[in-house]
């Protein structure tokens, strides 16, 4: 399915050649233009895919570009170099190694491996992860580290290079020295790309925004997309100024502002930004993933407005689970947990599980209206479950919620969903409530 550009969007997908900064909160269509983008260099400026390179803060987001480019324009754009900066860095070592003081043929070491060096290094468990965590920052932000601190790092790189190991945040920083003190392997670097484009640049620390300023110093084509309201990996070492740095670096005036949002209402934003502002992060919260309330523009409040329009005669796939809750309710229990939040704590947050069918028929309830008749039979929707995890992997499903915060850093307790609402005494308002006064503050009912 295609979609016609906004204004604001065909502004930044047609920009002309020369740093662009495009900037917006989710929903608004930011990954969109940066593979339209993609598109408009191969088709209308004749860059090679292969002279193109494209930044991604994760791996999934990679493979969406891979997916969608593909799906757009075939082939042809398999040669375009996509991935996260530090799989891309990874790449640009093996090839200089020795000028980095690597051996060929260096490992990488997980988080796993990295706590272990560290318990050979007599560092108590409960100070493991806090001490990387302040590695990072010093590293990949440059904040001051004390004298036992950098000498504790000096011995934990040593047992790394004694095993031809580095960590995920050398292959930033080895990367960034290669570019800024080698003069040749930086000039051949800069070479291999014409256009540099970046996803989440306000999640860029400033180590890895120097590789990407000294990557483009000498066609200056960086297209860069982001959020300046919303830098969520500050604790890991981005810096929330750093878009306002590629400004200033880049003598760009203003940026391109994807203004229209149609993803989630804005209360949820408000509680986002006082969730990411705190920097302790005292808690991690796992929001439902669905949420309705007044002047929703999802595509879920989509189908509950066609409903009451009279425009929904059928139901498809009326038995597919969801969680359902109110916009309002999301962000209450947000508020709560920052409230009474520790560090090291994670709260889950959700209501009950929800069909489509169950939905439209508390709609249609609330409504006066009949419920709108299935598309697919039963006894055929029962045969048709086996597919379930088919179409939740196609509509990008999210990772597993334990996997999810594990991967969190700092994160030490696991609340399930109903010990957490106790804890947090969060109690979301039920759905018949919840849809009634929503289509009720709309003047629908």
């Amino acid at each position: 399915m295609s979609f016609d550009p906004t204004h604001q969007q065909r502004r930044a997908i047609e920009a002309p050649l020369g740093p662009v900064l495009v900037v917006a909160g989710p929903g608004a269509g930011k990954t969109y233009c940066l593979i339209r983008r993609i598109q408009h260099l191969i088709e209308r400026r004749g860059i090679a895919p292969r002279r193109i390179l494209a930044v991604t803060f994760t791996n999934k987001a990679a493979e969406e570009i891979a997916i969608r480019l593909h799906q757009a324009r075939g082939a042809c754009t398999e040669d375009v170099t996509r991935g996260t900066l530090h799989a891309i860095c990874l790449s640009l070592l093996r090839h200089f190694a020795d000028r980095c003081g690597l051996r060929p043929g260096f490992g990488v070491a997980d988080h796993e491996y990295q706590l272990a060096v560290l318990k050979r290094l007599r560092i108590p468990e409960k100070r493991r992860a806090r001490v990387l965590s302040l590695f990072g920052v010093y590293r990949l932000q440059g904040r001051p580290m004390g004298e036992r601190g950098s000498a504790l790092l000096a011995r934990y790189q040593e047992r790394l290079r004694a095993r031809n190991l580095v960590d995920f945040d050398d292959l930033i920083v080895l990367t960034e020295q290669l570019l800024r003190t080698d003069p040749s392997a930086a000039a051949e670097l800069r070479a291999r790309w014409d256009y540099l484009l970046v996803d989440e640049f306000q999640d860029l620390s400033p180590a890895q925004y120097g590789i990407i300023r000294r990557l483009g110093e000498g066609h200056r084509n960086i297209f860069g997309v982001g959020d300046d309201e919303q830098s969520i990996f500050s604790w890991a070492g981005s810096d929330p100024q750093i878009l306002h740095k590629f400004r200033d670096d880049f003598l760009l005036s203003d940026p391109i502002v994807l203004d229209q949002n149609r993803r989630c209402s804005t209360q949820i934003f408000e509680v986002a930004k006082r969730l990411i502002a705190d920097e302790g992060l005292p808690c991690v919260i796992v929001q439902p993933g669905g949420v309705y309330g007044p002047d929703d523009h999802s595509a879920l409040g989509k189908q509950m407005h066609d409903f009451l329009a009279g425009r929904m005669p059928l139901l498809v796939f009326p038995d597919l689970g969801m969680n359902m809750v109110h916009v309002e309710d999301v962000a209450a229990g947000v508020l709560l947990a920052l409230d009474r939040g520790k560090p090291g704590e994670a709260y889950v947050l959700g209501s009950q599980i929800t069909t489509m069918r169950e939905l439209i028929e508390t709609l249609a309830t609330v409504a006066g209206k009949k419920a709108p008749k299935r598309a697919i039979p039963t006894s055929l929707m029962k045969g048709m479950t086996p597919i379930g995890p088919v179409v939740g992997k196609i509509m990008g499903q999210p990772p597993n919620l334990r996997e999810l915060i594990s991967s969190a850093d700092g994160v030490t307790f696991w609340a399930r969903h109903d010990k957490a609402m106790a804890e947090l005494d969060y109690s979301p308002r039920s759905l018949e409530s919840g849809l009634r006064e929503t289509f009720q503050a709309e003047g629908k009912l």
